[in-house]
């Protein structure tokens, strides 16, 4: 009960936090640039379980067996992310001749890349019974994608490109946070 309570936190509290950025995006991303990442990321979410051979739901399955060390579960999916990496890198190019992303292919493949190493070591502190960390690492990227939008988009008026870096960013310090306290 109090880990579901735990989980529900971190889940409601980022979902709080995105459903507040909306507006923010409307105003300061016109509908093609709105548009336009929603498609990059949409697609990021479709490769990357495909890129990443849905490697995080094997850490999460094989890692709860009792029979197998956490750590060679998770050694494992970083050797499958690694594969992933390289053949996300050689795929760009490809990506540029989708003319609607072309100029963002780069931030799409930074992405997916981050991404499916974010669920493999999410997932891996979950199995390990670090479900505090895991909450507080979820709503702390929420945080860093909603301070980092605020800045690039509303403060310095990037634009799409802002927020290609806001989501990256947030995305990697998730990911170091992950590495670091997980």
């Amino acid at each position: 009960m109090k880990d579901s309570f735990i989980f529900a936190l971190g889940s409601i509290g980022s979902k709080l936090i995105l459903f507040f950025l909306v507006p923010l995006y409307t105003n300061f991303l016109t509908k093609p640039e709105y548009g336009v990442s929603d498609l990059i990321f949409t697609i990021a979410q479709l490769v990357t379980p495909f890129v990443a051979l849905a490697i995080h739901n094997a850490v999460s399955r094989f890692g709860l067996m009792k029979d197998r060390r956490k750590e060679d579960v998770l050694l494992a999916s970083f050797v499958v992310m690694g594969a992933g990496t390289v053949l996300t890198v050689a795929a760009t190019p490809l990506v540029g001749l989708y003319q609607s992303i072309a100029e963002w292919r780069w931030y799409l493949t930074l992405y997916v890349i981050l991404s499916f190493f974010n669920h493999s070591v999410m997932n891996y502190i979950k199995i390990s019974d670090r479900n505090k960390i895991y909450a507080a690492i979820s709503v702390l990227h929420t945080l860093f994608t909603a301070v980092l939008n605020i800045l690039l988009l509303a403060v310095w008026h990037m634009g799409i490109e802002g927020y290609m870096i806001a989501h990256c960013l947030s995305m990697f310090l998730a990911n170091i946070l992950a590495f670091t306290a997980g």
